[in-house]
């Protein structure tokens, strides 16, 4: 499932979103995207932090609408306008779902073509330490299933990511947790609290914090059917 969610986000779409902190809801647009995926194997999650810190494009944060764009995911580079159209893909249409896959994870210098680059650790594809995915230099995701209470992030982790990025309190990563939305809907009117550091001292967390934005993130999918069959099919070819 934490595979099928991460295909998704490199589906791109609009999502719906929420800073921790506030009930307010947002949308975040996210064009198509090149998934870049290190190795697997020892070494690949520093190859992933190497490539992320030599990324240039930064995002915009994004801003509140009073008209919101439909929320959908994107099927041949066309936003899908409501979650209802993606039930009446026939098998064969299938493939129009996968994003594009890029086996050489070096650089070849041709990024500003591709457009949105998505890189991935493939090493710990099923338990990432922190970040499961980065698409510029100040904005990353966790793909999660846990309830945001009983979540951990790894506090050693978090910091290496921070420090090969160069986040400051000035210029703060923002880290979207991608959850069901169903989960997204029972906490929508909540003020959660941030998630848990590991291995940190409450002054320890206090410094960190200061560098990086959490959010939920969401995409209403009542059949995902297809995208788990889109995910399989990419990292068939891992």
């Amino acid at each position: 499932f934490e595979r099928c969610m991460r295909c998704l986000v490199g589906m791109g779409g609009t999502f719906r979103v929420r800073r921790l902190d506030s009930p307010e809801e947002e949308r975040l647009t996210l064009p198509p995207a090149t998934i870049r995926a290190s190795p697997a194997g020892a070494g690949s999650t520093q190859a992933f932090r190497d490539n992320w810190a030599a990324l240039t494009s930064k995002a915009e944060p994004h801003a509140a609408v009073e008209e919101s764009p439909p929320v959908g995911l994107s099927i041949d580079n066309a936003l899908v306008g409501s979650p209802a159209s993606v039930r009446v893909l026939r098998h064969e249409d299938v493939p129009r779902l996968l994003p594009h896959y890029a086996v050489d994870y070096g650089s070849d210098g041709d990024d500003a073509d591709r457009g949105r680059v998505l890189l991935m650790p493939l090493s710990s594809v099923d338990n990432a330490p922190c970040v499961d995915a980065a698409d510029a230099k100040n904005r990353a995701y966790q793909v999660t299933v846990s309830r945001l209470p009983q979540k951990k992030l790894s506090f050693r982790q978090l910091k290496l990511h921070l420090d090969a990025i160069g986040a400051t309190a000035a210029d703060r990563l923002q880290l979207y947790y991608f959850v069901e939305a169903a989960y997204f809907d029972e906490v929508k009117e909540a003020v959660l609290k941030r998630v848990t550091l590991k291995g940190a001292s409450g002054r320890q967390a206090m410094a960190l914090r200061r560098r990086y934005d959490e959010y939920l993130m969401a995409v209403d999918c009542e059949d995902k059917a297809p995208f788990v069959e889109a995910a399989r099919r990419t990292w068939s070819q891992t």
